[in-house]
């Protein structure tokens, strides 16, 4: 069965990329086979967007539970106990902690086996992959290694995280009408490029025959990717 669910969700992926790419090159080229070439460099620019979706949801979930955390620790429970309360209260709305949930369990699950809770932490920290969470983790660490009032350090170290995330998601809302004009713009060229052909494929043949109309085409596509990139970036404002 997870082998099953391994070759679906490749499938997801090789499938629309391919279709894409299929697409490119019998724009430019005529040839639904040259471009296919930069699908793996599809698969990874795929990937790494969804790995960035996965932290921005798992960093919106640990938002909520930074509050959970503290709640706990202020009426005198101790980090461990924290973390244990968190989890039953997230496992009450498990829809709205899909990601969190897991993580958790295995914290709580490693801390049964007598392995440190401060080391368990620093392992998911690190798991994240996200700057916030490492942070707090990282702050965490420190008060509790030095034994320091927990209840206030987490008070803080969220307040803090959570004015960064609430300043992050400010930044999204503003920049999504643009980011909604640059996937446009990005299709305009392909359209264009199809309504010449079909209204006056004679004056576009050129670009099609001989050497020197592929290579145009290669450096038109060249210069298409370039600011597609650059675009991205562009809109990328952390």
């Amino acid at each position: 069965m997870k082998r099953r669910i391994n070759i679906l969700d490749t499938a997801k992926i090789l499938l629309p990329g391919a279709g894409i790419l299929a697409a490119a090159g019998y724009i430019c080229f005529r040839n639904c086979l040259v471009c296919l070439v930069f699908l793996p460099a599809y698969v990874k620019l795929f990937n790494g967007r969804k790995e960035k979706k996965r932290r921005a949801a798992l960093k919106r979930e640990f938002k909520d539970i930074m509050s959970l955390l503290y709640s706990s620790t202020a009426s005198g429970a101790t980090l461990e106990k924290a973390f244990k309360d968190s989890l039953y209260e997230m496992k009450r709305s498990p829809d709205r902690y899909p990601l969190l949930i897991p993580e958790f369990e295995a914290i709580i699950f490693k801390v049964g086996k007598n392995i440190p809770l401060l080391s368990a932490l620093q392992e998911f920290a690190e798991r994240s992959g996200d700057d916030d969470i490492r942070d707090f983790i990282g702050v965490l660490v420190i008060a509790g290694r030095s034994g320091g009032p927990l209840s206030s350090v987490i008070k803080r170290t969220a307040e803090a995280v959570s004015l960064k995330m609430e300043i992050n998601e400010e930044l999204e809302n503003m920049l999504a009408g643009r980011k909604g004009e640059f996937k446009v713009m990005l299709i305009v060229p392909a359209g264009i490029i199809l309504y010449m052909n079909l209204c006056s494929p004679d004056y576009m043949k050129v670009l099609y025959e001989g050497m020197a109309g592929h290579m145009i085409m290669a450096m038109l596509l060249a210069v298409y990717a370039a600011a597609a990139f650059a675009g991205s970036k562009i809109l990328d404002i952390k």
